[in-house]
């Protein structure tokens, strides 16, 4: 703003540039590169209730993503849940809608059977605060597709220590390339065993 010159403004603020390949994302282009999507079979037995125990105030954070570059999301609390023997304290932000949680988590088949994280959205009745977490909605983050991406990383709440077999599975590369080789080591970033940039700070 005002006469700050070129370079200070540019060392101000977090300035970024993406370029758009109209004939990478193409169709046609994509179905040369990735193979049709997989997905584990439908299980209603992984809906799951849970309740959102709200902030007294909704706080704006940054998170650790992909590529090492903190992404801000707001954090409206955490959902209490349990799945088999884990009770689950599971970071909950902002969604599209003031009914709709987004998620960010990984799991037991994380970076073998899976991406090594999946994003999920939930149902939130905002009366009673009761939330319908249906893990077969889980989907692979735009990272999975792309390393020119950035894509929240799971808190430490959100790593849950079961095998979760539903939703999108591992994406497959025709040309395999370094895919799985991404897939594997964010999954160990997320679990601690990689050189990880950045924290989540819900």
């Amino acid at each position: 703003p005002g006469d700050c010159g070129l370079a200070n403004c540019l060392a101000a603020y977090d300035v970024g540039v993406r370029t758009f390949d109209a004939d990478r994302v193409s169709p046609e282009a994509i179905a040369k590169e990735i193979a049709p999507l997989e997905y584990f079979p439908l299980d209603p037995a992984w809906r799951v209730a849970g309740k959102l125990m709200r902030r007294e105030k909704p706080e704006t954070v940054a998170v650790a993503t992909s590529s090492g570059v903190a992404e801000v999301h707001i954090v409206l609390g955490t959902v209490d849940t349990r799945i088999g023997t884990e009770d689950l304290h599971l970071t909950a932000f902002e969604g599209i809608a003031k009914t709709d949680l987004f998620f960010s988590f990984s799991d037991e088949s994380s970076g073998e059977e899976t991406y090594g994280f999946r994003f999920l959205h939930a149902v939130l009745d905002t009366v009673t605060n009761v939330v319908a977490l249906d893990f077969n909605f889980a989907y692979n983050p735009d990272c999975a597709f792309s390393a020119f991406t950035t894509c929240p990383l799971p808190p430490d709440g959100n790593r849950i220590g079961t095998r979760i077999p539903v939703g999108e599975r591992l994406v497959k590369y025709l040309n395999e390339g370094n895919a799985t080789t991404r897939a594997k080591t964010l999954a160990d970033k997320v679990r601690g065993t990689g050189a990880a940039k950045g924290e989540a700070k819900p």
